[in-house]
């Protein structure tokens, strides 16, 4: 469920201007999971309305996070009457895109609703609202469930090398993995044993190659995996953070290739100068 561009029919915190003043932006602590095999997410709600804090705490309304996975199914309300949550949710029931829409939605009837903070243009207008009437949208996130954070720095957890009947090698973005077609010769040679020692050349040319050409396409690919891989690191690596309030159309991609892939170039020449050590 998305509720970006959604407008109700009556003042709402969260859509434009209805209600000042807006929510602030969410942003959830990184992700764990416990002893019992699942998910752990907390984060925190932030909005400083007191009439509709102060229903919530009189039992008018909760604040409520509905999580959806549309993989498997999985579609959960949870309610909390503090701003802060901790939901817990089985590995086994979400795979992939999870979506996290956080909103204050009303729990009993309210006659003659009205805020102070509301916009103008509803000055004197009060509202009937009924149990699941939306009075705030506080924000939303999403989680993919089927990237394993710890080993993001691999490429292998965001590109894949295949063999092909084409008789030139060719990169697809298209795929949740970046798809790097080789040959079926080249593909031979790439899987020799004797290659192995050249991984920081192969680092050098093939893959950061290809890595450049999916970057340029990222926003066309930005749901499959690859990209929520990369777009998690830009946000959670302290050496990716120019990239983060920056749009992907005005990435500098070469640059963002080299620091995903830890400098390639700098590894290649050591790679070349001192054979024995690598």
């Amino acid at each position: 469920m998305s509720l970006v561009d959604t407008h109700f029919p009556y003042p709402v915190l969260g859509c434009d201007d209805d209600i000042l003043p807006l929510p602030e932006p969410i942003s959830p602590k990184d992700v764990v999971q416990d002893e019992r095999n699942r998910y752990c997410f907390e984060f925190t709600m932030g909005h400083s309305n007191q009439t509709i804090a102060d229903l919530v705490k009189s039992d008018m309304a909760d604040y409520v996070c509905e999580v959806v996975c549309k993989n498997t199914r999985y579609r959960r309300c949870f309610t909390s009457k503090r701003l802060t949550m901790d939901l817990r949710i089985p590995r086994s029931h979400v795979s992939g895109l999870v979506s996290f829409t956080c909103t204050a939605t009303v729990k009993k009837p309210i006659k003659r609703y009205a805020n102070p903070q509301f916009h103008p243009d509803y000055a004197g207008h009060t509202f009937d609202m009924e149990p699941g009437d939306i009075i705030a949208v506080l924000g939303e996130f999403t989680y993919s469930a089927d990237l394993q954070y710890d080993r993001l720095k691999a490429e292998g957890t965001f590109m894949q090398v295949i063999d092909t009947e084409a008789d030139h090698p060719s990169t697809d973005p298209s795929e949740d993995r970046i798809m790097i077609r080789l040959p079926k010769e080249l593909y031979r040679l790439y899987t020799d044993r004797q290659c192995r020692p050249h991984a920081s050349v192969l680092h050098a040319s093939i893959v950061f190659n290809a890595l450049v050409f999916a970057l340029g396409q990222f926003e066309s690919f930005e749901n499959k995996s690859w990209a929520r891989a990369i777009d998690y690191r830009i946000r959670h690596e302290n050496d990716l953070a120019e990239f983060r309030d920056v749009c992907p159309a005005d990435w500098d991609v070469e640059r963002l290739a080299h620091l995903l892939l830890g400098s390639p170039y700098a590894r290649m020449f050591r790679a070349i100068t001192n054979p024995d050590k690598f």
